[in-house]
């Protein structure tokens, strides 16, 4: 029996490959929204579209929280700015 292509891959399929950009992530996110308001999908295929969507949903909230603490430690409160050595990415 032939495979069929997987229509909604995991964003963590392949751990080699660089981090995924935040943008390219909405980008996703955007394309799983059309698919899923087109009406076009199964039950199963919708379901797997808002899975997939929630995963990429989480990792380009990580994203956000990640830029948001940068910030904090470069402009420390608006009374006393202070700076900090930023962390490494993960």
């Amino acid at each position: 029996m032939a495979k069929t292509p997987d229509l909604f891959p995991q964003p963590d399929a392949a751990p080699a490959e660089p981090p995924v950009s935040f943008e390219k992530l909405v980008d996703q996110l955007d394309k799983l929204v059309a698919q899923l308001e087109s009406g076009q999908l199964s039950l199963e295929d919708s379901l797997a579209a808002f899975d997939t969507g929630m995963a990429i949903s989480r990792k380009a909230a990580a994203i956000l929280d990640a830029a948001e603490h940068r910030l904090e430690q470069i402009a420390g409160s608006p009374d006393k700015p202070e700076l900090k050595p930023l962390d490494e990415p993960t």
